[in-house]
């Protein structure tokens, strides 16, 4: 998810881990295959932290996401 949002938004490591609420040492770990995400929890910040829509966050199995965006 990281590489793509890295390619198609032309995001560094350094902003995503802002948006994800972690470190960008721990955004490298993930992308490189040095780490994995588990928990649920960390899946919804990370969702919630890059504003995925709905049927995205439905393809990592979370539920739609409670904030609303201008305009709906």
């Amino acid at each position: 998810m990281f590489r793509h949002v890295q390619q198609y938004a032309g995001a560094s490591q350094a902003r995503i881990a802002v948006a994800a609420g972690m470190t960008q040492a721990r955004v490298n770990e993930i992308i490189n295959g040095r780490r994995e995400v588990s928990r649920l929890d960390v899946y919804e910040r990370i969702a919630d932290g890059l504003h995925m829509p709905d049927d995205a966050r439905h393809l990592l199995g979370l539920a739609a996401s409670r904030e609303k965006h201008d305009g709906e």
